[in-house]
């Protein structure tokens, strides 16, 4: 059974998942050959094999529906590394798709096998994000037997959550794929996480699974209870929309997508609601996230927008209740987070070692340690190219309390090239500091966040180095000192003209 170790919340040590009784990178980078409606050009197609022929090229998405009527169609990035479906496509042969991708497939437009066709995807990225599905992308299949294969390995298909649960109950290191949208409004309550444990892969291929209802007094609780290490723990390409995830009792871990997580997670969205009772680490999309060993993107470039509750003692965050070992990449969250220890995107980072990085949260973060991105972080945490515009009721425009106890001291801890810009009833960067925390290109908008006293960065260390307050005019008229134009942007209708990520623009 699970185990966890704990002598006080907010100090937790690593556990470990025992045996049980049974027996989610970077997005896909801009691909040159695009699957489109422009004409076809620089792809050579003969013998059931297309394949780019420079390093931009265009299949035309009609052309390529032609040849899926006539037999099975391999198209193959060549010179172009990437591949891009960013047109819809349909058909209704039995044929076989293929897409191999140097690099990574990125889809933007659905992709409906109407039949008993097939699709085989392979990439060069081996990663979770390695296949991204995004926008209206989406890979439908109508007939859950046919063949689905990802670099090698075959896919369980299922259409619908009921399936999904028995089918990873009856093999939790597989992999799995959700082949439709799936409605969960008439199903009733779950009173505990609808999935147990996960050891495997799940890949939503960019769909939802909406109006779910969980309930209960499990230790953990979300869709997923445990997504824990074994062949290849991951979660990608999920919608789960319109929740309402409940954690009562003896709910120790609240996630929308999992209570306790290890794995991967990439292009997982959430909205709807997540609450948990006293002492509770509960997350938008994960309760709690752990490492073995430090991973610097555990979850990426995915997003929440929902309603964290927390009691007495809870760590309440966006998108991560209790981070250790882990990070954030590319990630965002809004709506509204209350709780003790109180984080637009984290909770609490307690003895952490991770990071988070890329990433932004407008939620508004409601608690007595409050921060626009974490409510607490206690040991070797780096925020760096973040920014945060919620309004934060007490505590630090970016983290509420960046202090260590004991040997979780924040030595180490580092903030850079980030910036705070909601209300704050507190330090424009930081409430609380224990003096070791390391600030470089840090700043805060004295205008919207109220917090007008040049000194009050760090609220109780006046002038700490590295943290300085702006107007507003000087945060929208040029890039502050230190920010990569490599990374960040500044375009009047973009963010409301505030410096914005190139790689995780507002959405």
């Amino acid at each position: 059974m699970p185990t966890a170790k704990q002598d006080r919340f907010g100090t937790f040590m690593i556990r470990t998942l025992a045996p049980l009784a049974l027996a989610a990178a970077a997005p896909a980078a801009h691909a040159s050959l695009a699957i489109s409606a422009a004409p076809t050009s620089n792809v050579t197609c003969s013998s059931g094999i297309c394949i780019a022929t420079t390093t931009n090229a265009v299949l035309n998405a009609t052309d390529l529906k032609t040849f899926l009527h006539r037999g099975d169609v391999r198209v193959d990035s060549g010179p172009a590394n990437g591949i891009a479906v960013n047109t819809a496509l349909s058909w209704t042969q039995g044929s076989r798709l293929t897409l191999a991708a140097g690099t990574t497939i990125a889809v933007t437009a659905p992709i409906v096998v109407a039949g008993h066709g097939a699709v085989t995807l392979t990439t060069g990225d081996k990663s979770v994000g390695g296949v991204a599905f995004t926008g209206n992308g989406r890979l439908d299949f109508w007939d859950k037997t046919s063949s689905f294969i990802v670099n090698g390995g075959n896919t369980t298909l299922v259409n619908d959550l009921p399936a999904l649960v028995q089918a990873i109950a009856a093999n939790p290191n597989g992999s799995f794929a959700l082949g439709k949208n799936y409605d969960a409004k008439a199903d009733a309550p779950y009173t505990a996480s609808p999935i147990y444990v996960l050891y495997g892969s799940l890949d939503g291929l960019g769909h939802a699974i909406s109006n779910l209802k969980i309930q209960s007094a499990e230790t953990d609780v979300g869709l997923i209870a445990y997504l824990v290490t074994g062949t290849a723990p991951s979660v990608s390409n999920l919608t789960l929309a319109r929740i309402e995830t409940s954690g009562t009792a003896n709910a120790a871990y609240v996630g929308g997508l999992a209570g306790y997580s290890q794995g991967r997670v990439s292009h997982v969205r959430v909205t709807g609601q997540v609450s948990g009772p006293n002492a509770a680490a509960i997350g938008g999309i994960v309760g709690w996230q752990t490492s073995n060993t430090p991973v610097a993107a555990q979850i990426s470039d995915s997003s929440a927008k929902v309603v964290v509750s927390g009691g007495t003692a809870s760590a309440a965050g966006g998108i991560v209740g209790l981070d250790l070992y882990s990070g954030l990449l590319r990630c965002a969250a809004a709506g509204r987070i209350v709780g003790d220890y109180v984080g637009g995107l984290e909770g609490l980072a307690e003895w952490d070692f991770g990071n988070i990085t890329q990433s932004w949260s407008s939620a508004h973060a409601i608690g007595p340690i409050s921060g626009g991105l974490v409510g607490r972080a206690d040991g070797n945490f780096t925020l760096a190219d973040n920014y945060a515009s919620g309004a934060v009721s007490s505590g630090g425009g970016l983290i509420g309390m960046d202090s260590g106890l004991g040997s979780g001291s924040n030595i180490g801890n580092a903030i850079q090239s980030s910036y705070a810009m909601g209300v704050v009833h507190g330090g424009g960067v930081t409430g609380n500091d224990d003096g070791t925390g390391v600030y470089t290109s840090v700043y805060w908008d004295m205008d919207t966040t109220h917090v007008r006293n040049p000194a009050n960065g760090v609220l109780n260390h006046p002038n700490y180095p590295g943290v300085t307050g702006l107007s507003d005019t000087q945060m929208k008229a040029a890039l502050p000192a230190g920010f990569s134009p490599s990374i960040w942007g500044l375009n009047p209708g973009i963010n409301n003209g505030y410096p914005y990520l190139l790689a995780n623009p507002p959405q």
